[in-house]
């Protein structure tokens, strides 16, 4: 779940005339086609999410759970199509929570605006689910996608950036089974090989604080 469903970007809003996308984007566009999908990936991974203002709101000192304007019309419109889809082919929806490609890699300034938004998502898509008129909740949320690469997530010290997303991910854990306690909560989705000792450390850390912990997901068993 990516794009209308994310919460927020850090990007500056120059970003879409001058996006930088890896090939991963468009590499299997051909030709003048590729700089199109790139500027639609910049439109749609980065400037459609729930919270559009929300990193501009945490950059304030003074910003407060009431300046945060939320936009669920995309989101809404999309987790409608998707799950009538879905339904034909009897998949599951699995909510990631964060930001997208080149959405910003820093970890959230305010973790505490972060989490609100993070709690509106899970009691509307889970717990409110009939009054929006989908036709079943959602049962799954991982947090973050890839975290172990740099261009996903740095944390604001990049010295131990795999603690700072730990520590996140324990905040965001507990948000989720909060609101809605029945509902699977996992992450991180680590991408590459090398990523074993983060995928290690993070299944310790868990165990030590006793994180909820559903799930986890390892994209390189799937390449």
């Amino acid at each position: 779940m990516f794009g209308a469903f994310d919460i927020d970007n850090a990007v500056n809003p120059s970003f879409k005339k001058n996006y930088t996308y890896i090939p991963q984007v468009s590499n299997n566009v051909e030709g003048a086609l590729a700089e199109e999908v790139k500027y639609f990936a910049a439109d749609f991974l980065n400037f459609r999410s729930i919270a559009p203002n929300l990193h501009e709101v945490m950059l304030n000192k003074n910003g407060s759970v009431g300046d945060i304007k939320l936009s669920w019309s995309s989101s809404d419109n999309m987790m409608k199509k998707i799950m009538n889809y879905s339904s034909k082919n009897q998949s599951k929806i699995h909510y990631r929570i964060g930001r997208s490609l080149n959405g910003g890699p820093i970890k959230p300034e305010r973790i505490d605006l972060y989490i609100y938004v993070v709690k509106q998502i899970v009691d509307r898509y889970t717990n409110r689910w009939k009054e929006i008129g989908l036709p079943r909740p959602v049962e799954e949320y991982a947090i973050w996608n890839e975290p172990d690469l740099p261009f996903f997530f740095t944390g604001q010290n990049p010295r131990d950036p795999r603690t700072e997303y730990f520590n996140m991910y324990l905040l965001l854990a507990k948000a989720v089974k909060e609101m809605a306690p029945s509902a699977l909560v996992g992450g991180p989705g680590v991408a590459t090989y090398s990523s074993e000792m983060f995928l290690e450390r993070f299944l310790r850390y868990c165990s030590e604080t006793n994180a909820p912990l559903d799930f986890f997901h390892d994209s390189k068993l799937f390449n």
